[in-house]
């Protein structure tokens, strides 16, 4: 299920509806997607098996290795790919079985379509009818989870799972990768559905208010139309604005009854939008207090009280204090999934806090942080990484930027997230040739793996340019020949057979590879080659040890092979 609604019509409140009605029966998943540089990649997934692993813990001894045997019998073929995307679970995986080598376009639907598989099969062996996920905010998932989604909901009624996602439809894109799902959603069949929460009408919103006061129609007809001009029928609004009213008095209470004081409306200021509600709340606050929740607003928009606490030393009461109060002006609430965590409950309020910070104290505040996680964990999972060196971006320290951007490029394009790859890859080889290192080997292997992305996601051009300029600094016959190979591939992508076939037989001759020119010398070559093929038959393991101590020189032999074989195909 797919609700769709802006801030205020109602779909939190629907799902706790949901969630009550199914408690007990589901195990259910409470997801939250962020609008920030630093999401983690796969986040939605990485959750559900964070969940699991918490509710194991949970299990009697006896239940656990039951469990165990379960989840090792269904991470044998992606065990590997399972603890790349959490290396805690790797009490779960024995001996996964290695996986072929494939290009990197066929690697990455491998990797998604293993993973979907293996989350259906965990779904199946809950005790209960099976995972409920709620996904909030899914406009803000990173493209990884999507892709993973979407293979997920292909067959997902054979399986015990619901998902129901909230989605703001006005800030999504027309561009965004979801959005062509969200267009087409509508006129899919089971088991894919679309609810739209929209604004209440004038009966609606008098029903609503009447509800509220546990009056007739007729006697909050006057209030619910003022209420409705206000509000404009967005429930939330409606609320909020009745609340506020009730404090300053112009709703009243009295012998039995409600009363409306509509010629104080003229001399309170009634909030006319959410916004407007969020500002008064804050104000609420001291100045003292908002710079606190300011100094939160630097981890995100989720942050744990722990290394809160170890931010601003020697101010644990006033914290707390302040803590508790946000909570109650509803601005911050505690994270169901996560004890000890606390997250900002709209975008909006933490974005409000992080400005309120001058520019100096922003940049100080995320080198602090940074700091504070590297020394929280020494050995950085991609997960961490990420947020170390988003904040070190943020806090332009460029020491720290360069030591971690190239290795956080790796680690996102060997997930297959490849706009963040080329964010971090770009950042590092513009450093370097700050640095005047262009040309050296960091240099080298940046590009190299830009101009590979490059090619993994169509940009053709792109990725021709940036090996044009690395031949520039190739000196060695084999590190020519192997970026002649790049280019020839490139050229066959770009549908120039002629290029890439000039490329192929380029690296080729660097090699001191000799393609065939007559049939007769084809003809020669194909019975040497069948005679060698029969030789290392008999006598593999004489004959394929000098293969092996050469397979890299022999692997870019076969990759022009395989692209001259491609070109002649096609011809």
């Amino acid at each position: 299920y797919l609700v769709n609604g802006e801030t205020g019509t109602g779909k939190t409140r629907l799902i706790q509806e949901i969630q009550d009605k199914i408690y007990g029966s589901y195990a259910f998943i409470d997801i939250k997607c962020f609008l920030e540089h630093s999401k983690i990649s796969y986040g939605i997934f990485k959750d559900i098996l964070n969940f699991y692993l918490k509710r194991f813990e949970t299990y009697p001894d006896e239940k656990k290795e039951i469990y165990r045997k379960k989840i090792r019998e269904i991470t044998k073929e992606c065990g590997s790919l399972i603890l790349q995307l959490n290396p805690m679970m790797s009490e779960f995986v024995e001996k996964p079985n290695e996986l072929v080598e494939l290009d990197k376009e066929q690697e990455k639907k491998r990797f998604i379509f293993l993973l979907a598989d293996f989350f259906k099969q965990l779904a199946n062996l809950e005790i209960q009818k099976g995972f409920f996920v709620f996904i909030d905010d899914i406009q803000w998932t990173d493209r990884g989870s999507w892709e993973l989604l979407e293979l997920f909901l292909e067959n997902i009624s054979r399986y015990p799972i619901f998902i129901l996602a909230a989605c703001r439809p006005s800030e999504i894109a027309e561009n965004h990768f979801i959005r062509p799902f969200l267009d087409k959603i509508s006129y899919l069949n089971h088991p894919y559905y679309k609810i739209d929460l929209k604004n209440l009408d004038e009966e609606e919103n008098l029903e609503l208010v009447s509800s509220l006061l546990y009056q007739t129609e007729d006697k909050t007809r006057v209030l619910a139309d003022f209420l409705y001009q206000k509000s404009m029928g967005n429930p939330f609004l409606s609320i909020e604005i009745l609340k506020q009213m009730v404090s300053d008095h112009i709703v009243f209470f009295k012998e039995n009854d409600w009363f409306f004081d509509s010629q104080k409306t003229e001399k309170n200021s009634i909030p006319l939008s959410v916004i407007e509600i969020f500002l008064n709340r804050i104000n609420k606050l001291n100045e003292n207090e908002k710079m606190i929740i300011a100094s939160a607003s630097v981890f995100g928009r989720m942050f744990e009280m722990k290394d809160f606490f170890e931010l601003n030393e020697g101010m644990h009461q006033k914290i707390v204090e302040t803590i508790d109060k946000s909570i109650q002006l509803q601005l911050i609430e505690k994270s169901e999934q996560n004890l000890g965590t606390f997250v900002f409950i709209h975008d909006k309020i933490q974005n409000y806090f992080y400005f309120l910070l001058s520019n100096e104290q922003q940049k100080s505040l995320h080198l602090k942080i940074a700091a504070l996680l590297e020394k929280k964990n020494p050995f950085l999972t991609e997960e961490n990484l990420f947020r170390v060196l988003e904040h070190y971006i943020k806090g332009e320290n460029e020491e720290k930027i360069l030591e971690y951007s190239f290795k956080a490029g790796l680690s996102a394009k060997n997930l297959f997230i490849h706009e963040k790859a080329l964010r971090y890859l770009f950042l590092s080889q513009k450093l370097l040739k700050k640095r005047g290192l262009e040309g050296t080997k960091e240099w080298l292997e940046t590009s190299e793996n830009i101009g590979e992305i490059y090619l993994i996601i169509g940009k053709v051009d792109q990725a021709l340019a940036v090996y044009q300029e690395i031949l520039l600094f190739k000196k060695t016959a084999y590190e020519k020949a192997a970026i002649y190979q790049k280019l020839s591939f490139a050229y066959f992508k770009k549908g120039d057979l002629t290029s890439s076939e000039k490329f192929a037989h380029l690296s080729l001759a660097l090699l001191k590879e000799r393609c065939p020119k007559t049939k007769i010398v084809f003809f020669i070559k194909l019975v040497k080659e069948v005679f060698l093929y029969g030789l290392i038959s008999i006598l593999p393991d004489f004959f394929l040890k000098k293969t092996i101590r050469n397979r890299a020189l022999n692997c870019l032999k076969v990759w022009n092979y395989y692209t001259l074989d491609l070109i002649y195909a096609f011809n």
